[in-house]
């Protein structure tokens, strides 16, 4: 399996490549996509042993009024993990959201990611990135999924074009590829 990143070279994100690189590789290692790929199960529970090993925290609350009464609603982001860099030596973090869903979900996914990055960024004045993970065409197509599933190129247009206007923070975009 191929993964990919939209993070380019940008000198900003530096702090963040350990983390992403680390996340690539993991991810590298599911099991080819095909008809019996099990679609978000397999890449789910991957992550979630993922966070256990790494000490990541699996539904946190986009903000700090989010409590555990509200886990009905759409008001978490999957995976977050702070850490220290080693080369600015300061706390950081990573919101994860594995995006396998309606494209209509897209805005929401975006959106939460850009709370819970703003959210952390007003009150550490650090960096905060929030990383989307989903399929190229040819895996979703390859793997069987519905065709109403968000693909990256999808994300791309939809951050780059659609809703570049309200997005102030970092959110990167991770493909899974066959």
């Amino acid at each position: 399996m191929k993964v990919f990143d939209s993070l380019g070279t940008n000198s900003k994100l530096t702090c963040f490549s350990r983390v992403i690189d680390q996340l690539k590789s993991d991810l590298s290692g599911l099991p080819p996509i095909g008809p019996n790929f099990g679609k978000s199960l397999t890449i789910r529970k991957m992550m979630n042993e993922l966070a256990k090993r790494n000490k990541w925290y699996k539904k946190v609350g986009i903000n700090s009024q989010i409590t555990d009464s509200d886990r009905k609603s759409n008001y978490f982001v999957e995976y977050m993990h702070d850490f220290i860099c080693p080369t600015c030596d300061e706390t950081h973090r990573i919101n994860v959201e594995l995006c396998f869903d309606n494209r209509q979900a897209m805005a929401a996914n975006i959106f939460k990611l850009e709370i819970a990055n703003s959210n952390f960024i007003s009150k550490r004045n650090s960096k905060s990135l929030g990383v989307i993970v989903c399929l190229t065409d040819r895996a979703k197509e390859l793997g069987n999924w519905d065709n109403s599933v968000g693909t990256f190129d999808e994300y791309i247009l939809a951050i780059e074009t659609g809703y570049k206007d309200y997005i102030q923070t970092d959110i990167a975009l991770i493909s899974i590829d066959v």
